[in-house]
């Protein structure tokens, strides 16, 4: 998101996206950040209101485009952000910021509230400039009694509101979900008893920053007097981390190391790695594929500790139902209570909006299903429709004497990570690989005279992922053959023109003869004349 006014523009929150069975081979989805050159001048700061990816993870690529741009975040948030910097042989200035500052950046004025969220640490931000007040919410829930004692504080909401709020950003996760959610402390005597009754290991996955839950998870297993290990690069890192910084608290004794978990006796012992979103490279994933040190075997308790985020589904229960081939008990969202939402209901949402009083209200973080939801929670709450907004990705909002209006929209493309390449796959290259994927190859190479335009061999075929017997290669071979023939005797020639003659014909037949349509793939080899 980017705020503009006058001569400066901030950003809060950069974050990114996973990619879902649509987009195979894909490491992350990053935002246009071209869209920025489009902004009339540069980001001076971005903001960052706590250290969950999807706010955090682009940071790095956007370091890289505006190496000035100071980073403001908790003390938690950047040192989450740092490493990541480092992984890219990045630097950046930072303000570190706590709930209560109240600091200007260049013509911004912004404080800063407390939130409670998954993720310690996590902010609200409050922006002044040029006599219109944001408040940004950042994700958030109203738990009475959370794990750290570190409320939202609705106190400093309604504080702001009596000055006046002109535009509220507000998270829409949970706007569909009516009533009260359970908080993070439900979980402890849920996890109590798991953890007690079990009588082989327990593998625990959750988000590596949710800090909050993997102490619950640590002080359960201290209390079955079992020792804990973790797994996973980004499990270690972070846990590492909020470690040092006195955000978990470690037992002396209660951690082991990965090699003695394994030769611990198997009901003395709890594995906390990453995976609750069957991330297929995840330490969980491996585990259910045979493919890490650890193997699940009958006895093994494995919890899933996180909501299921749409479009994962897929993934998650392909581990589950591999976990549960090895004979473990799986536990998740669909089948026990073992996850507390970080995000706020449609309750929360209703409570926030009454205290606020905003003038306008921007509903974000969620799908269309969310914000639509979250603006039907702000029409019960008495906000007329003209007050509620509701913003595409691209769109623009300007703010004027009062009155917040649309005013039109940018075009933009998601940026896929692949690879360690930044935007070389796009639309096309992601489709070519659905469709080989799910209906296979037929390649044919074709060696024709540069000069004479007539075949110098006989085309060569071959095919992967086809369920068809007995391909007739001759035939294809035969297509491919009359059509250099037609190609040659035709006055406008060109490499690509064959090719795209030959592929139509092949798909034609393929279509008419089998009722399949594979991805055909034409290899054009031109040969000099006169070689051998």
């Amino acid at each position: 998101m980017v705020l503009t006014y006058g001569t400066q523009s901030i950003i809060i929150d950069c974050g990114v996206m996973f990619p879902s069975e649509y987009e195979p081979g894909v490491d992350l989805i990053l935002p246009d950040l071209s869209l920025l050159e489009k902004v009339p001048v540069e980001p001076t700061h971005a903001i960052l209101t706590h250290a969950h990816e999807d706010h955090i993870g682009a940071i790095p690529y956007l370091i890289q485009r505006y190496p000035n741009i100071t980073l403001v975040g908790s003390k938690l948030t950047l040192a989450f952000v740092m490493p990541k910097l480092r992984e890219h042989r990045l630097n950046a200035e930072s303000v570190t910021v706590e709930a209560g500052d109240d600091l200007s950046f260049g013509q911004f004025r912004v404080r800063f509230l407390a939130v409670t969220h998954s993720v310690p640490d996590s902010l609200a931000v409050v922006a002044d400039v040029g006599g219109m007040r944001i408040l940004h919410t950042g994700d958030f829930k109203l738990d009475p009694r959370p794990l750290d004692g570190r409320t939202t504080d609705l106190a400093g909401f309604a504080a702001i509101g009596a000055e006046g709020v002109d535009l509220l950003l507000s998270d829409s996760t949970n706007a569909g979900v009516e009533g009260s959610l359970p908080g993070e402390e439900t979980l402890q005597p849920i996890l109590k008893k798991l953890f007690s009754e079990a009588t082989g290991r327990i593998i625990f996955a959750c988000f590596a920053s949710n800090v909050h839950r993997v102490q619950q998870a640590i002080n359960a297993a201290v209390g079955a007097d079992r020792q804990f290990a973790f797994i996973g690069r980004s499990m270690i890192r972070n846990m590492t981390i909020a470690s040092e910084l006195g955000y978990l608290k470690i037992p002396a004794g209660a951690q082991v190391r990965l090699n003695d978990a394994i030769d611990a006796e198997k009901d003395r012992i709890v594995l906390i790695c990453t995976g609750s979103q069957g991330e297929p490279l995840s330490a969980l994933a491996r585990m259910a594929r045979g493919q890490h040190q650890i193997h699940p075997h009958a006895d093994d308790l494995v919890i899933l500790s996180s909501r299921l985020i749409p479009g994962n589904e897929t993934d998650v229960f392909k581990v589950v139902n591999d976990l549960n081939r090895l004979g473990a008990r799986v536990l998740h969202t669909e089948n026990a209570v073992v996850h507390a939402s970080g995000h706020a209901s449609a309750r929360d949402l209703t409570e926030v909006i009454t205290i606020v009083r905003p003038r306008y209200l921007v509903p974000i973080h969620g799908e269309w299903r969310h914000l639509r939801a979250h603006a039907e929670v702000a029409h019960r709450a008495g906000m007329a429709d003209e007050s509620v907004i509701l913003m595409s990705n691209g769109e623009v909002l300007d703010y004027v004497r009062g009155t917040a209006f649309l005013t039109g929209a940018y075009e933009f493309a998601e940026i896929y990570v692949d690879a360690g390449t930044v935007g070389l796959v796009g639309a096309k290259t992601l489709s070519e690989r659905r469709h080989l994927g799910t209906d296979g190859l037929l390649h044919v190479a074709v060696a024709v005279d540069e000069s004479s335009g007539r075949l110098r061999a006989q085309p060569v075929v071959s095919h992967s992922g086809l369920p068809i017997s007995g391909l007739h290669e001759e035939q294809v071979a035969a297509i491919a053959a009359e059509n250099v023939t037609e190609w040659a005797e035709d006055e406008v020639r060109g490499w690509p023109v064959l090719e795209r003659e030959i592929t139509r014909a092949l798909q034609r037949w393929m279509r008419d003869s089998h009722k399949f349509e594979p991805y055909v793939l034409v290899s054009i080899i031109p040969i000099p004349p006169h070689s051998g």
